[in-house]
């Protein structure tokens, strides 16, 4: 922490390499590695929202971990970046794309055998501590953290893909691949990036026009295109539980029904 401090760059890419190799053990197969990491984090200091036990659980230890970086690095651009990096790894097309043509969707198989290597977890509480950190810099009434080109660059990135994972989606629910059923790797990759999307909008959300860089007057009708986009993914039938429990926030807005009117005439426009 005090080299962070004393060495913005440097310190937090030592920071930041710390914390891969921690999560990384947190979700370790072998029993003494993992012990180890949650040790490793039971030992960091905790904000009073975290369990306060000695003895933590691998999840509890996920949650100390992330708390403490949001607490203490909060003024980073290099966090803000690393949590949406760790929400989008894989491009989602590709990836349902990749394995409806493996064939393989037989039923409770599973392409990630290690109980331990919590995707859906750890992808939640990125989500959630990517909140916390655009909170705590609203709070502080600081400058945001935010890099603003690379915020709209993956704002219109968003916006351009989405419309294909949407087809990708109701093309991917004939193969059994986002069904009740579920199959790990796309629906991994598919709930992080829903997750990732919503960190954009709320992070777009939460700025001030005046830290909006210039040029840019057509963001809120970039937003409104990833929001149909989304009511769209929302009304694949048969789409797995968890993908319909992290749209539905995503989508409840004041807005809501001209979202809806606004996504029936895209569909219409496409027909």
């Amino acid at each position: 922490e005090r080299m962070a401090l004393e060495h913005q760059g440097e310190g937090m890419e030592v920071v930041l390499r710390l914390t891969r190799a921690t999560l990384a053990l947190l979700q370790d197969e072998v029993r003494e590695p993992r012990t180890q990491a949650t040790q490793f984090a039971a030992l960091l200091p905790r904000i009073a929202s975290t369990v306060q036990y000695p003895d933590i659980h691998t999840t509890a230890a996920l949650r100390v971990l992330l708390a403490y970086l949001v607490d203490r690095f909060w003024w980073s651009p290099s966090l803000w970046k690393y949590f949406l990096h760790t929400l989008y790894p894989d491009d989602p097309v590709s990836t349902i794309s990749q394995h409806a043509c493996t064939g393989s969707t037989h039923l409770f198989e599973q392409e990630e055998v290690n109980v331990f290597a919590e995707g859906l977890t750890l992808a939640g509480l990125i989500k959630n501590s990517f909140r916390d950190l655009v909170n705590k810099q609203c709070a502080e009434k600081k400058t945001p953290v935010c890099n603003n080109n690379y915020l709209m660059a993956a704002i219109e990135e968003a916006r351009e893909k989405l419309p294909l994972l949407v087809l990708t989606v109701e093309k991917g629910r004939h193969e059994g691949l986002l069904g009740v059923t579920g199959y790990s790797k796309p629906l991994s990759v598919l709930y992080s990036f829903l997750l990732y999307v919503d960190c954009l909008i709320y992070q777009l959300q939460n700025l001030h026009h005046s830290h909006l860089p210039a040029g840019n007057t057509m963001v809120d009708e970039k937003i409104e295109d990833i929001k149909c986009s989304l009511l769209q993914v929302q009304k694949v039938p048969a789409l797995h539980p968890i993908l319909q429990s992290v749209l539905n926030p995503t989508c409840l807005y004041s807005q809501q029904q001209d979202l809806h009117v606004a996504a029936n005439k895209s569909i219409q426009q496409r027909e």
